[in-house]
């Protein structure tokens, strides 16, 4: 009779064991979506977060590039900085207007190459501004890369204007290249 009472006592045993087993793994399966779904839910509050600092921090930047570029503009019209045309050579408020415009935009690019600021929200708010702006100062910049003996110098704007470019490829195929200033007029008005 004592070995029936220890049998049964076994099998009761090792059911609990297995429910409890099963009732575990169903519990840890449990916590590993709970997991995955905080891990979206953090990195979706992430990518909102960057794209905010992105428009943000441009916001806080955008009047002065502007200005910079206004004014160099006027000098110079869409063409090329070149390091001999009179104007850049003999003018030194245009020179350190124009490298106040690349210390500026160059530690925006740090913050879009590095990842803390987004290329896709930048590259719409700025259209091709700033792609146009790395084109028409690049004379300049591989100048002064020469003079400084620093490669490097200014390679993050560089980069982002590059990236720009692509992104805008993707995002406006149809456009090839086109200010979408003109095209939202030509559209809207």
């Amino acid at each position: 009779m004592l070995s029936i009472i220890v049998e049964i006592s076994t099998i009761v045993t090792n059911i609990f064991l297995s429910v409890g087993s099963v009732i575990a793994v169903f519990q840890l399966l449990q916590m590993k979506k709970s997991n995955m779904l905080q891990s979206k839910s953090l990195m979706a509050d992430h990518e909102r977060r960057k794209k905010q600092s992105t428009l943000e921090f441009y916001s806080d930047i955008y009047p002065y590039l502007s200005e910079l570029r206004t004014k160099i503009t006027d000098v110079f019209g869409n063409g090329y900085v070149m390091l001999d045309d009179i104007r850049y050579k003999q003018n030194a408020d245009i020179q350190k207007m124009i490298y106040e415009y690349l210390v500026i935009i160059e530690r925006f690019a740090v913050g879009i190459n590095s990842g803390i600021y987004d290329i896709n929200v930048f590259a719409k708010t700025s259209e091709k501004v700033v792609s146009d702006m790395y084109k028409k100062l690049s004379p300049i910049i591989e100048n002064m890369r020469i003079v400084q003996n620093y490669s490097e110098m200014f390679c993050d704007f560089e980069k982002m204007s590059k990236d720009i470019e692509e992104v805008r490829k993707k995002m406006y195929p149809k456009l090839l290249g086109e200010d979408l200033t003109s095209i939202k007029n030509d559209v809207f008005y």
